[in-house]
């Protein structure tokens, strides 16, 4: 049932109608713009009569009903929106439990009272931390409770080596996609951050994982500086905004 939702998602038409053309369309956990992003990896393409073949094959030749939940926030209704119409010429139908706060929808999918989950991801630099608790047996964020013991340790494997080319080899096979056996989650897409900042801002680098880091110029300790501040905190955040930079 899986391999047929995935297999009814156009993403190329996904990213374009539902989010205007503003993200990169993808199937794994891994940016094109990462290091151990594996090149020779290819998205499935939309295939409505093998969707249709599959559930008719699975029992399911019946439009099967599928139930799913999306957190209350502007940037998750679009795809909400247009998922329902590609699965639906694959033989599946959605009926949206209807959106929720944040934290409650994930509470509740975390309690199992969802069929289908859409939820983004903010990313992280090193991909185990796209991978590992959200695929590995027990994970913090693996509301499937799906388990591979041979998956996880690839992934265990893969913390233990520090060497980019070594870890190039592990990572882009530590995933399981929807359209493997035992496969939990549909990819998407890979967001794409924007930040703007003025040119006197120095010393800034962007990392792709959309959190904003600033370091301080040779000889000025900003631990120290800040420390000394009455405003503690409030004024990190303060001043980032005031170099025009979102905190």
């Amino acid at each position: 049932m899986r391999e047929a939702l995935e297999l009814s998602i156009d993403r190329e038409a996904l990213n374009q109608v539902a989010y205007d053309g503003q993200y990169t369309p993808g199937c794994g956990p891994i940016s094109p713009n990462s290091v151990f992003f594996d090149k020779t990896r290819k998205c499935s393409e939309r295939d409505v009569a093998r969707a249709k073949k599959l559930l008719a094959d699975a029992g399911l030749a019946r439009r099967l009903q599928v139930r799913d939940g999306h957190r209350q926030q502007p940037a998750a209704a679009p795809g909400r929106r247009g998922h329902p119409g590609h699965g639906s010429r694959g033989g599946l139908r959605h009926h949206a439990c209807g959106r929720q706060e944040f934290a409650s929808a994930l509470k509740d999918n975390d309690d199992g009272k969802h069929q289908a989950f859409l939820i983004g991801w903010s990313g992280r630099v090193d991909p185990d931390g796209n991978i590992h608790q959200g695929q590995a047996c027990g994970g913090s964020l693996n509301a499937t409770l799906a388990c591979d013991e041979k998956m996880d340790a690839l992934l265990n494997k893969a913390r233990e080596v520090s060497d980019v080319a070594q870890r190039h080899g592990a990572l882009p096979r530590g995933h399981r996609p929807a359209s493997a056996r035992g496969g939990t989650s549909i990819y998407l897409y890979h967001p794409n951050y924007i930040v703007a900042f003025p040119k006197n801002l120095k010393s800034y680098k962007a990392v792709p994982d959309g959190l904003i880091r600033i370091r301080a110029p040779p000889g000025i300790d900003m631990g120290a500086a800040l420390a000394q501040s009455a405003l503690g905190r409030r004024a990190r955040v303060s001043s980032i905004l005031r170099a025009g930079v979102p905190a």
